[in-house]
Protein backbone atom coordinates (compact mmCIF):
# COMPACT_ATOMS: atom_id res chain seq x y z
CA UNK A 1 0.00 0.00 0.00
CA UNK A 2 1.50 3.31 -1.09
CA UNK A 3 0.17 6.66 -0.05
CA UNK A 4 -0.74 8.98 -2.87
CA UNK A 5 0.98 12.31 -2.36
CA UNK A 6 -0.09 15.34 -4.35
CA UNK A 7 1.91 18.57 -4.12
CA UNK A 8 0.38 21.75 -5.51
CA UNK A 9 2.78 24.69 -5.72
CA UNK A 10 1.83 28.37 -6.04
CA UNK A 11 4.07 29.00 -9.06
CA UNK A 12 5.74 27.07 -11.84
CA UNK A 13 9.11 28.29 -10.56
CA UNK A 14 8.40 26.66 -7.21
CA UNK A 15 7.27 23.48 -8.94
CA UNK A 16 10.58 23.31 -10.80
CA UNK A 17 12.48 23.86 -7.56
CA UNK A 18 10.62 21.00 -5.86
CA UNK A 19 11.13 18.71 -8.83
CA UNK A 20 14.87 19.38 -8.77
CA UNK A 21 15.32 19.02 -5.03
CA UNK A 22 12.97 16.27 -3.80
CA UNK A 23 13.51 12.76 -5.10
CA UNK A 24 9.93 11.55 -4.57
CA UNK A 25 8.71 14.30 -6.93
CA UNK A 26 11.19 13.83 -9.74
CA UNK A 27 8.78 12.05 -12.09
CA UNK A 28 6.37 15.03 -11.80
CA UNK A 29 3.30 12.79 -11.91
CA UNK A 30 2.12 14.07 -8.53
CA UNK A 31 3.49 17.63 -8.76
CA UNK A 32 1.34 20.53 -9.97
CA UNK A 33 1.17 24.29 -9.74
CA UNK A 34 -1.76 26.66 -9.42
CA UNK A 35 -1.22 30.34 -8.79
CA UNK A 36 -2.95 32.13 -5.95
CA UNK A 37 -6.06 34.15 -6.64
CA UNK A 38 -8.51 36.76 -5.45
CA UNK A 39 -12.16 37.52 -4.97
CA UNK A 40 -13.77 39.66 -7.64
CA UNK A 41 -13.11 43.02 -5.97
CA UNK A 42 -14.96 44.98 -8.63
CA UNK A 43 -18.27 43.11 -8.40
CA UNK A 44 -17.90 42.55 -4.66
CA UNK A 45 -17.84 46.30 -4.09
CA UNK A 46 -20.34 47.52 -6.69
CA UNK A 47 -22.04 49.71 -4.10
CA UNK A 48 -18.76 51.55 -3.49
CA UNK A 49 -18.77 54.96 -5.10
CA UNK A 50 -15.40 55.91 -6.46
CA UNK A 51 -14.24 59.43 -5.70
CA UNK A 52 -13.95 61.84 -8.60
CA UNK A 53 -10.23 61.68 -9.22
CA UNK A 54 -9.31 63.21 -5.83
CA UNK A 55 -9.44 66.86 -6.92
CA UNK A 56 -7.85 65.96 -10.24
CA UNK A 57 -4.81 64.34 -8.63
CA UNK A 58 -3.50 61.12 -10.17
CA UNK A 59 -3.42 58.61 -7.32
CA UNK A 60 -0.99 55.69 -7.29
CA UNK A 61 -1.45 52.93 -4.73
CA UNK A 62 0.88 50.40 -3.15
CA UNK A 63 -0.67 47.73 -0.95
CA UNK A 64 1.46 45.39 1.14
CA UNK A 65 4.18 45.10 3.72
CA UNK A 66 7.24 47.33 3.97
CA UNK A 67 9.74 44.50 4.37
CA UNK A 68 13.06 44.62 2.58
CA UNK A 69 12.73 44.05 -1.16
CA UNK A 70 9.16 45.32 -1.49
CA UNK A 71 10.39 48.46 -3.25
CA UNK A 72 9.41 51.22 -0.83
CA UNK A 73 12.69 53.08 -1.40
CA UNK A 74 11.97 52.93 -5.12
CA UNK A 75 8.49 54.42 -4.58
CA UNK A 76 10.07 57.27 -2.59
CA UNK A 77 12.45 58.00 -5.46
CA UNK A 78 9.62 57.86 -8.03
CA UNK A 79 7.48 60.22 -5.95
CA UNK A 80 10.30 62.79 -5.95
CA UNK A 81 10.36 62.64 -9.75
CA UNK A 82 6.56 62.95 -10.06
CA UNK A 83 5.59 65.66 -7.56
CA UNK A 84 2.19 66.32 -9.17
CA UNK A 85 1.04 62.72 -8.53
CA UNK A 86 0.01 61.37 -5.14
CA UNK A 87 1.49 58.10 -3.88
CA UNK A 88 -0.46 56.13 -1.25
CA UNK A 89 1.27 53.43 0.81
CA UNK A 90 -1.11 51.03 2.56
CA UNK A 91 0.63 48.69 4.99
CA UNK A 92 3.55 48.58 7.37
CA UNK A 93 4.10 48.81 11.11
CA UNK A 94 4.30 52.12 13.00
CA UNK A 95 8.07 51.79 13.35
CA UNK A 96 8.54 51.09 9.64
CA UNK A 97 6.37 54.05 8.70
CA UNK A 98 8.29 56.37 11.05
CA UNK A 99 11.50 55.32 9.32
CA UNK A 100 10.21 56.22 5.86
CA UNK A 101 8.28 59.32 6.91
CA UNK A 102 11.60 61.02 7.54
CA UNK A 103 11.77 61.64 3.78
CA UNK A 104 8.79 64.02 4.08
CA UNK A 105 7.79 63.94 0.43
CA UNK A 106 4.62 66.04 0.28
CA UNK A 107 3.05 63.73 -2.32
CA UNK A 108 3.80 60.51 -0.39
CA UNK A 109 1.17 59.38 2.12
CA UNK A 110 1.66 56.47 4.54
CA UNK A 111 -1.74 55.16 5.65
CA UNK A 112 -0.47 52.22 7.70
CA UNK A 113 -2.19 48.87 8.01
CA UNK A 114 -5.76 48.62 6.72
CA UNK A 115 -7.94 45.50 7.04
CA UNK A 116 -8.51 43.50 3.83
CA UNK A 117 -12.16 44.54 3.40
CA UNK A 118 -11.10 48.19 3.49
CA UNK A 119 -8.08 47.63 1.24
CA UNK A 120 -10.40 46.24 -1.45
CA UNK A 121 -12.35 49.50 -1.60
CA UNK A 122 -9.21 51.61 -1.46
CA UNK A 123 -7.78 49.78 -4.47
CA UNK A 124 -10.87 50.74 -6.42
CA UNK A 125 -10.23 54.37 -5.51
CA UNK A 126 -6.74 54.45 -7.04
CA UNK A 127 -5.89 55.42 -10.62
CA UNK A 128 -2.90 53.07 -10.86
CA UNK A 129 -1.50 50.24 -8.73
CA UNK A 130 2.19 49.41 -8.42
CA UNK A 131 4.17 46.34 -7.36
CA UNK A 132 7.85 47.38 -7.24
CA UNK A 133 9.31 44.07 -6.03
CA UNK A 134 13.11 43.99 -5.99
CA UNK A 135 15.38 41.16 -7.11
CA UNK A 136 15.48 39.91 -3.51
CA UNK A 137 12.19 39.91 -1.57
CA UNK A 138 12.13 39.28 2.17
CA UNK A 139 9.31 38.01 4.36
CA UNK A 140 8.40 38.79 7.99
CA UNK A 141 11.47 39.83 9.99
CA UNK A 142 13.29 40.85 6.78
CA UNK A 143 14.43 37.25 6.39
CA UNK A 144 14.76 34.92 3.42
CA UNK A 145 14.23 35.56 -0.28
CA UNK A 146 10.99 34.55 -2.03
CA UNK A 147 11.59 36.41 -5.30
CA UNK A 148 12.25 33.23 -7.32
CA UNK A 149 8.97 31.43 -6.63
CA UNK A 150 6.45 33.70 -4.94
CA UNK A 151 2.88 34.20 -6.17
CA UNK A 152 1.89 37.52 -4.55
CA UNK A 153 -1.75 37.84 -3.53
CA UNK A 154 -1.36 41.55 -4.18
CA UNK A 155 -1.01 40.99 -7.93
CA UNK A 156 -4.28 39.06 -8.15
CA UNK A 157 -6.07 41.66 -6.00
CA UNK A 158 -4.78 44.33 -8.37
CA UNK A 159 -6.04 42.40 -11.39
CA UNK A 160 -9.42 41.86 -9.72
CA UNK A 161 -9.82 45.58 -9.11
CA UNK A 162 -9.59 46.36 -12.84
CA UNK A 163 -6.91 48.99 -12.40
CA UNK A 164 -3.79 49.52 -14.54
CA UNK A 165 -0.76 47.78 -13.01
CA UNK A 166 2.92 48.70 -13.09
CA UNK A 167 5.11 45.87 -11.81
CA UNK A 168 8.74 44.84 -11.58
CA UNK A 169 10.10 42.78 -14.43
CA UNK A 170 11.07 39.69 -12.45
CA UNK A 171 10.84 36.14 -13.73
CA UNK A 172 8.13 34.79 -11.44
CA UNK A 173 5.69 37.64 -12.23
CA UNK A 174 6.02 36.83 -15.94
CA UNK A 175 4.05 33.66 -15.22
CA UNK A 176 0.96 35.82 -14.67
CA UNK A 177 1.61 39.24 -16.17
CA UNK A 178 2.50 40.21 -19.74
CA UNK A 179 4.11 43.52 -20.62
CA UNK A 180 1.89 46.00 -22.49
CA UNK A 181 -0.99 43.50 -22.35
CA UNK A 182 -2.19 43.36 -18.73
CA UNK A 183 0.51 45.50 -17.09
CA UNK A 184 3.61 47.52 -17.74
CA UNK A 185 6.83 45.86 -16.64
CA UNK A 186 9.69 48.01 -15.34
CA UNK A 187 13.26 47.39 -14.31
CA UNK A 188 13.18 47.16 -10.48
CA UNK A 189 16.41 49.19 -10.32
CA UNK A 190 15.57 51.90 -12.87
CA UNK A 191 13.63 54.91 -11.56
CA UNK A 192 13.42 56.43 -15.05
CA UNK A 193 11.67 53.30 -16.32
CA UNK A 194 8.96 53.64 -13.66
CA UNK A 195 8.52 57.36 -14.26
CA UNK A 196 7.99 56.73 -17.99
CA UNK A 197 5.50 53.93 -17.33
CA UNK A 198 3.41 55.91 -14.85
CA UNK A 199 3.37 58.95 -17.13
CA UNK A 200 2.22 56.76 -20.03
CA UNK A 201 -0.67 55.38 -17.97
CA UNK A 202 -1.61 58.89 -16.83
CA UNK A 203 -1.61 60.37 -20.34
CA UNK A 204 -2.93 57.52 -22.50
CA UNK A 205 -6.45 56.73 -21.31
CA UNK A 206 -7.11 54.12 -24.00
CA UNK A 207 -3.92 52.24 -23.15
CA UNK A 208 -4.52 52.25 -19.40
CA UNK A 209 -8.09 51.06 -19.88
CA UNK A 210 -6.88 48.28 -22.20
CA UNK A 211 -4.30 46.83 -19.80
CA UNK A 212 -6.74 47.15 -16.88
CA UNK A 213 -9.46 45.34 -18.84
CA UNK A 214 -7.05 42.60 -19.92
CA UNK A 215 -5.86 42.07 -16.35
CA UNK A 216 -9.43 41.80 -15.14
CA UNK A 217 -10.29 39.38 -17.96
CA UNK A 218 -7.33 37.17 -17.05
CA UNK A 219 -8.32 37.25 -13.40
CA UNK A 220 -11.89 36.18 -14.20
CA UNK A 221 -10.77 33.34 -16.47
CA UNK A 222 -7.70 32.06 -14.61
CA UNK A 223 -7.22 33.38 -11.10
CA UNK A 224 -10.43 33.54 -9.09
CA UNK A 225 -10.54 31.57 -5.82
CA UNK A 226 -13.53 29.59 -7.08
CA UNK A 227 -11.64 28.54 -10.20
CA UNK A 228 -8.58 27.61 -8.16
CA UNK A 229 -10.70 25.44 -5.85
CA UNK A 230 -12.28 23.73 -8.88
CA UNK A 231 -8.86 23.07 -10.40
CA UNK A 232 -7.58 21.55 -7.14
CA UNK A 233 -10.63 19.31 -7.00
CA UNK A 234 -10.07 18.21 -10.61
CA UNK A 235 -6.41 17.41 -9.92
CA UNK A 236 -7.34 15.24 -6.93
CA UNK A 237 -10.15 13.41 -8.73
CA UNK A 238 -8.06 12.76 -11.83
CA UNK A 239 -5.08 11.62 -9.80
CA UNK A 240 -7.18 9.11 -7.89
CA UNK A 241 -7.95 7.41 -11.21
CA UNK A 242 -4.27 6.71 -11.87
Amino acid sequence: FKKKIIVICISNSLKIYYANNFKFLKNNTNLFYLHDGSDDLLNKNLAFKQKTNHNNNFNIGYFGSLYSGRGIELIIDISLRLPSYTFHIFGGSKNEILQYKSYKNKNLIFHGFVPPYQAEKLMLDMDCLIAPFQNKVSVFGNKGDTSKWMSPLKIFNYMASKKPIVASRIIVLKEVLKDKYNCIFCDPQDVDDWVRAINLIRKDINFRNAIANNAYYDFKNKYSWNLRAKNIKDIILNYEKI
